[in-house]
């Protein structure tokens, strides 16, 4: 049984007295949820991610019973006018910029470690083009 089912329901206080149920998983807003082109183009407002990001995602992960925390270095302000704007605020509790325990981290940016893996195969993995940055 994984670690979400075995403490589901049990609550986790973060250190600015916020309380979240267990399972948590953070989800990044650029990439993930809205469409993102760089940083360059930051302060821009992007819709909502299309198939497995966006509302599907944010609807999935309520569905079964996860706690949603957005995580992003936007502005707070930012995404919550986001959420607002495209009706997504009953999917999300809590949104921020600390990183918050978590059974899973969603992020298009995210390297996989495993202890098993070489520094040289970590290098690799973190060159590797950001999906905006690739050509088709």
């Amino acid at each position: 049984m994984r670690e979400a089912e075995r403490a589901r329901g049990v609550i986790v206080t973060l250190p600015d007295g916020t309380k979240l149920t267990w399972p948590i998983v953070c989800v990044d807003f650029d990439g993930v949820l809205a469409e993102y082109h760089g940083y360059q183009t930051m302060h821009e407002q992007f819709p909502p991610l299309k198939g497995t990001g966006g509302r599907n995602l944010l609807y999935c992960l309520h569905h079964y019973e996860y706690t949603v925390v957005i995580h992003s270095a936007r502005p707070k302000a930012e995404i919550e006018a986001w959420r607002a704007r495209h009706d997504l605020a009953e999917f999300v509790s809590l949104v921020t910029s600390e990183k918050v325990p978590a059974v899973a981290y969603v992020d298009d940016r995210a390297v996989r470690f495993h202890p098993s893996m070489s520094t040289s195969e970590i290098l690799d993995a973190i060159k590797e083009p950001a999906h905006w940055e690739r050509t088709p």
